[in-house]
């Protein structure tokens, strides 16, 4: 051991001497002949110094020296690539090429060029060719995460999943690539897969905390939130530290209505990471859930000690104070909303109701242009803006807003607004087509316009298509 650090000190005293006279030399002070792993080595110093122009130079002056080395090319390739010089390195490939032609780090530079220069398709063909020639698999994981970073760019997704999977079976150690992975199948839309996919993986692999954990996130998406939990409690038994984990399971949990349990790991992760805003918003919210609005308010509070910019902790602030009947207090949280994030429409639209409770209508109505006017296609805006447009001015003026919306949701309500106007046809013609589409949205009708149920055609087309 002793040795091997004596070693190791000699040759970094050396290579200190080395790039000494390499910067001597290119001060113009000096002339030294240098072999070519010298040049190689200074070459590397310079480019992680961000230093492109010494390293372009030091390699000029290197295949002066060393013309046919197909090493020193690949590295001076790669600096005029830096430079964006793709032709001019991609011919000093060419060249190696000829001189080397064996050598099969030439077609990933090549590749790298390609890449760099937008020609997605042809680094593909150089990383594909590659994989095909290659006489081992040593490194062949990473040629495939580069293949799926290609494929990526140009939008197929498919090829992209695959070449990961594969990385994954040669380096099965790599846990980066399982999140890939799930990436690409919900970019696909093909949870299902992903499901039989992880299990599959799990079996072969079933003290893999990542693989669990990222089955827990699947099932989380399709709403199996049980599942979740089971599967982020396997995680944890794996790695009781993993901080994600109790956190996701928190929100499957939630999810469940289970608000307390929740909270429970939301406050786990606080042992094992630092504290987090979004963390203390969600436990307000579930405090929140559970009519404990003081603890609510306090959590909320927390969140924005950390991050006063936390959306999610300045909404549920407004929230709760509006809940406690002191909705005049919650209005500077929710207006700090909208000078933070002017784009934000949920701002601008719960900002609306809270002008609207406080009967301030002529603001009310300009946040709700706002919020309408960033998120034309929202049915929550929609409907309480049109709702507010009908009590302020007119249910024909709220007709006029709703009638472009194609949201199933939004054609009950305009069912609403025609009985209004006693436009009983159109009402019913209506009415039908939503039946047929949304059966179950016709509930909310009901609790917006109760009077609905008492006209028999409408009764009777309910249990039409009940």
């Amino acid at each position: 051991m002793i040795e091997k650090m004596s070693e190791d000190l000699q040759s970094n005293n050396e290579n200190k001497k080395t790039l000494k006279k390499m910067e001597d030399m290119l001060k113009g002070r000096t002339s030294h002949y240098f072999d070519v792993d010298q040049f190689l080595m200074g070459g590397d110093y310079f480019l992680e110094q961000n230093k492109i122009k010494q390293a372009k130079e030091l390699l000029a002056i290197a295949l002066e020296q060393h013309p046919l080395s197909s090493e020193l090319m690949i590295q001076q390739a790669q600096v005029l690539a830096m430079q964006e010089r793709y032709n001019d390195a991609l011919s000093l490939i060419d060249e190696a090429e000829n001189i080397d032609p064996n050598n099969k780090d030439l077609i990933l530079v090549r590749a790298e060029i390609y890449s760099g220069s937008d020609e997605h398709q042809k680094a593909i063909d150089c990383y594909n060719q590659f994989i095909n020639e290659a006489a081992s698999d040593e490194f062949l994981d990473v040629i495939y995460n580069d293949l799926a970073w290609e494929y990526e760019t140009i939008n197929d997704y498919r090829n992209a999943l695959e070449a990961l999977k594969k990385a994954l079976i040669l380096n099965p150690k790599d846990d980066s690539l399982l999140f890939e992975i799930a990436y690409f199948y919900e970019v696909l839309e093909e949870q299902e897969e992903s499901i039989s996919y992880y299990k599959t993986y799990i079996d072969e692999h079933p003290y893999s905390y990542n693989a669990w954990y990222n089955l827990g996130n699947i099932y989380n998406d399709l709403e199996l939130y049980e599942k979740a939990v089971e599967a982020f409690d396997f995680a944890l038994v794996i790695k009781d530290d993993f901080a994600s984990a109790y956190f996701n399971k928190g929100n499957a949990y939630f999810r469940l209505g289970k608000y307390k349990q929740a909270i429970e790991c939301y406050i786990d992760t606080f042992e094992y990471e630092e504290n987090q805003a979004i963390t203390y918003s969600y436990i307000g919210e579930s405090f929140e859930k559970l009519n404990q609005l003081d603890d609510a308010e306090k959590s909320y509070k927390v969140a924005l000690e950390i991050d006063s910019k936390l959306i999610d902790a300045l909404v549920g602030i407004t929230i709760v104070k509006d809940k406690q009947e002191k909705t005049i207090e919650g209005l500077p949280y929710i207006e700090q909303v909208t000078k933070l994030y002017p784009n934000n429409f949920d701002g601008w639209y719960i900002l609306g109701e809270v002008n609207e409770k406080l009967e301030r209508y002529e603001s009310a109505r300009t946040c709700y242009e706002k919020a309408y006017e960033i998120a034309p296609d929202n049915t929550d805006v929609i409907l309480t803006y049109s709702n507010f447009i009908a009590e302020q001015d007119s249910v024909q003026d709220a007709i006029h807003l709703i009638e472009p919306s194609t949201s199933i949701e939004v054609k009950y309500r305009l069912v609403a607004y025609y009985l209004m106007l006693e436009k009983h046809e159109e009402a019913v013609e209506l009415f039908e087509n939503c039946l047929q589409y949304k059966y179950d949205l016709h509930k909310k009708l009901l609790e917006y316009y109760p009077l609905l149920i008492e006209k028999p055609a409408f009764g009777a087309l309910i249990e039409k298509y009940n």
